[in-house]
């Protein structure tokens, strides 16, 4: 399809009301999400934040299985304590998003 035929099919959508339409529940969408952008943030936040700590509790599981079978004793307290630290994060991110509910948002 060459931009002259994308341009055209545009413009027909565009004189159907396909785009109207869409931009007015896009509207729609946008002032009713507006109240509630401090709890879109923080459960965004809170999911990346979980994510990075399985991530990085991953990496420092890799790193403690490294450690093990080298044989290199001298990183393992130090990588275990890490390692049992980031869990006990996880735990602690898990109990605050159970805590507040993405549920009591009410429609």
């Amino acid at each position: 399809m060459t931009l002259k035929d994308r341009i055209y099919l545009f413009l027909i959508h565009c004189r159907g009301g396909k785009y109207k339409n869409l931009t007015e529940e896009l509207l729609w969408v946008w002032q009713y999400a507006r109240q509630y952008w401090k709890q879109m943030l923080f459960y965004t936040a809170l999911g990346l934040v979980g994510t990075a700590v399985s991530l990085l509790s991953s990496l420092v599981s890799r790193d403690m299985v490294d450690i093990i079978t080298g044989h290199e004793t001298g990183l393992l307290v130090r990588t275990f304590t890490f390692f049992i630290g980031l869990n006990v994060g996880s735990i602690v991110l898990n109990q605050v998003s159970s805590y507040f509910p993405a549920e009591s948002v009410s429609v």
